[in-house]
């Protein structure tokens, strides 16, 4: 449950209040993706596209979104993209820089901000 509440604030602070104002994708449709759903309260109907290399092809959906292929992006011009991986996330996140995507968040570094803010308070 410690590793749930920082979910909670990330989605509650950031990632819904953010699908509200922009078109925001993610980038990994895997664990990290189901646990901001499940257990932070991410609204799946705010996500503006799902995208993974790895899944695409393999699962259709995830909470009822559409996984597709991450070349989609260059289609879909979001305005950012959440990038849900650990090990290749720079890999990830400059790959969406290329595909001409501004702005990329990054999963770890977002959860770490929440539990900065859970230590503060």
């Amino acid at each position: 449950s410690e590793n749930r509440k920082p979910l909670r604030i990330l989605v509650e602070q950031k990632l819904n209040p953010l699908a509200e104002r922009q078109k925001v994708a993610y980038w990994g449709a895997g664990r990290a993706f189901d646990a901001l759903v499940k257990y932070g309260g991410l609204i799946p109907k705010n996500v503006f596209a799902l995208v993974d290399k790895h899944l695409w092809n393999k699962i259709e959906n995830t909470h009822g979104i559409l996984i597709q292929r991450p070349e989609m992006l260059r289609l879909l011009e979001p305005n950012i993209v959440v990038v849900l991986a650990r090990s290749s996330e720079e890999v990830i996140a400059n790959t969406a820089n290329r595909m001409g995507v501004r702005h990329v968040l990054r999963f770890n570094e977002l959860v770490d901000q929440s539990r900065i803010n859970i230590n503060q308070n």
